[in-house]
Parts: structure tokens; C-alpha cells; sequence
């Protein structure tokens, strides 16, 4: 247990959720109580949260207790601090200036949710995108002023996510998202609103020949 500067009183009689991060989607502890509750051993990493609101990152082993007549009666849980490798994995998985997902790791995990997907028989939709004319808009603003808008798209595409959402920069003024949905119309939806929330910012742009705001092209 790591929930920092929590007394042994404040932890007794307290779900275990006060240690569940709001960065791990629902979906591994649906799976992972669904394979202990089995009387299965349940193996994976956590992102959990500290008191403070910082958090940190263990290895755990979860499995169930038995009576005599092979009930379960409870679970025991050996955790590893494996905090420092996960920030290491993070740095090389992340797009240094913007701070979403980079090309490395979409070509790392591209594949494995299209697999999952047909294995799970699930709808998977790729939203790729560039900003308009970007060229241009370093030319005439600076690269300081294109940093600026990479990072505040970045950012708006970050917020418009949910958990078990991606968002890539794949290359200078590429992007791109992955996400799961329960049908085609609900996909258009949820690209529209992305559009959207990106053309909120309302970015001046006077140099584009499409418009005075900055959008996206979509493909």
C-alpha cells in the first residue's frame, strides 16, 4: 500500500477504488475481478493514486483465498513498485513537445487494438488529420507561435478523449486519434465533435487560404 501519508484508521473499512486512478480505464478492472471472482490469478500493472494526487505505478498479483470446502473467502495481493521503469517507458512513448502519444508508440499499438478488435468483434475508428497550411503559418508567425498551436491542438484533443481513447502526433503537423465506438454514425459524431472543439479555439490563421481560423483537413 503506497496511498501516501494515509493512516492505517483512514485505510480500514475503505474501498479499494480510493487507489484507482482515473487514467486506467474501467475495462482492466472489469477483467481483472472477473478473473479473480473466477478463482483465477489476475497479473498486470496499475496506475494508482497517492493522497496528494500524485500517483505511482505497480506490478501486482492478485489472487483468491480458499476455504476448505473451496469457496473463496478472500484475495491476497503482492504489489512491485515498478514507478521509475513506467516513467522511463512513458518518455519514449511520448511526443516530446506536445505531450500526447508519438509515432513510435502508434506503431506499437495500432496493431494490437485492431486485433483485439476483430477478436472482440468491436468497431475501432482512425481519425487522421493536419492543420491547414502550416507551413505557411510558421512563415508568417514563427516557429515559437507554430509550437504553440501544435501544443494548444494537442491539448484540445487530449481533453476531448475519454480514457480508453488515443491521440498521436505522428509528424510535424499530423495527428491522429483511435477510438472505439458502437456504431459508424457514432463515430461521425465523435469526429465532429473533435472537429469542433478544435475549430472553438479559434486560432487566427490570416495567412490560410481556406479560412481565418485554423482547422483541420480531414482524410
Amino acid at each position: 500500500m503506497k496511498y501516501q501519508d494515509t493512516t492505517k484508521d483512514e485505510l480500514l473499512g475503505r474501498n479499494h477504488n480510493i487507489l484507482k486512478h482515473p487514467d486506467m480505464p474501467n475495462y482492466i478492472y472489469k477483467e481483472l475481478w472477473e478473473t479473480i471472482s473466477s478463482g483465477k490469478i489476475w497479473k498486470g500493472e496499475l496506475k494508482n493514486l497517492k493522497k496528494n494526487g500524485d500517483y505511482y505505478w505497480v506490478k501486482a498479483i492478485i489472487e483468491p483465498n480458499f476455504s476448505k470446502e473451496g469457496k473463496i473467502i478472500g484475495y491476497s495481493a503482492i504489489r512491485y513498485d515498478i514507478t521509475d521503469r513506467k516513467l522511463i517507458e512513458i518518455i519514449s512513448i511520448t511526443d516530446g513537445l506536445t505531450n500526447i502519444y508519438n509515432r513510435r508508440y502508434f506503431d506499437e499499438i495500432f496493431p494490437k487494438i485492431i486485433n483485439s478488435a476483430k477478436r472482440k468483434n468491436e468497431l475501432v475508428s482512425f481519425l487522421f488529420m493536419d492543420i491547414d497550411h502550416f507551413k505557411q503559418y510558421n512563415d508568417n508567425y514563427g516557429h515559437q507561435k507554430g509550437d504553440e498551436v501544435l501544443i494548444e491542438v494537442a491539448k484540445c484533443l487530449k481533453d476531448s478523449l475519454r480514457s480508453s481513447d488515443y491521440a498521436f502526433r505522428l509528424g510535424g503537423e499530423e495527428f491522429a486519434v483511435v477510438y472505439q465506438v458502437e456504431t459508424k454514425e457514432k463515430a461521425f459524431e465523435f469526429a465532429n465533435m473533435i472537429k469542433n472543439n478544435i475549430e472553438n479555439l479559434k486560432i487566427k490563421h490570416e495567412f490560410n487560404s481556406a479560412r481565418l481560423i485554423l482547422q483541420h483537413q480531414w482524410d
